[in-house]
C-alpha cells in the first residue's frame, strides 16, 4: 500500500494529540536500542507538539499517520530535524525514508542538521544514505547516551555518499 507525505496542522489540538501518541511509542523502541529506561522524548505532550515552531510533516495512509518529521530553523541558518519517528508497526517499510526524501527536497541545498542514539544504527544508516555525515559527539542524560550529530552540508561537494 503507498502513503504519501503531507504537512500536518500541528497547531490544532486533536493532530498535536496523534502526534504526541505516535512519537511517544517511536521512542519507546529507541529507547530499548539505546538501552535507557529514562527517555525524555517519550514523555512528548500534545501541547508541546503544538508549541514546535517550524513544520511537522507526516507520513499519510488512509487518514493513518504511519510517521512524523519536524524541521525547525536554527539561529545559524541550518534546518533542524527536531525529530523522525515511524509507528513501531511500519518500521521497515520506507517510510522513514520517504520522509528525510522529502525534507531533502523541501529543503534543497540549505544545510541540515539532526542528531541521534549513537546506537541508533537504522538512523545513522538512513541519514548517511542521504548525503548527512557525522560530526559531533556528545553524551547526555540521568542514564548516559551518546548522542551524534550528522550534517548534510549546504555545499554538495561536502556530502558523502549524496
Amino acid at each position: 500500500m503507498t502513503f504519501g507525505v503531507v504537512l500536518l496542522e500541528h497547531r490544532e489540538p486533536a493532530m498535536a494529540a496523534r502526534v504526541a501518541q505516535l512519537q511517544r511509542e517511536a521512542y519507546a523502541v529507541e529507547a530499548a536500542w539505546l538501552g535507557v529506561k529514562d527517555f525524555p522524548p517519550m514523555r512528548i505532550t500534545a501541547e508541546e507538539v503544538a508549541a514546535i515552531e517550524g513544520r511537522v510533516f507526516a507520513a499519510v495512509r488512509d487518514g493513518e499517520l504511519l510517521g512524523t518529521m519536524t524541521l525547525e530553523r536554527r539561529r545559524d541558518g541550518a534546518q533542524l530535524v527536531g525529530a523522525l519517528t515511524v509507528i513501531p508497526a511500519h518500521h521497515r517499510q520506507g517510510i522513514g525514508r520517504a520522509l528525510v526524501a522529502h525534507l531533502v527536497h523541501e529543503c534543497g541545498d540549505r544545510e541540515l542538521v539532526v542528531s541521534t542514539g549513537v546506537a541508533n544504527a537504522p538512523a545513522i544508516a538512513l541519514y548517511r544514505a542521504f548525503g548527512f555525515v557525522e560530526g559531533t559527539r556528545r553524551t547526555v542524560g540521568t542514564e548516559p547516551v551518546e548522542i551524534v550529530e550528522l550534517r548534510r552540508p549546504a555545499d554538495p561537494a561536502e556530502r558523502a555518499g549524496d
